[in-house]
């Protein structure tokens, strides 16, 4: 999963849950804190 699919995920979420305050807890939760060309390939894997 790279940062544009994680948005798209979160956002379909928060319109689901009628809420857009969504917690990401997990590996994932680091794609939504640095730009992709910061972090390492394994990491988007």
């Amino acid at each position: 999963m790279n940062r544009t699919e994680l948005a798209h995920v979160l956002r379909a979420a928060a319109n689901v849950a009628g809420d857009g305050r969504i917690l990401v807890i997990g590996s994932q939760a680091i794609l939504a804190t640095y730009p992709s060309d910061v972090l390492p390939e394994m990491v988007t894997l």
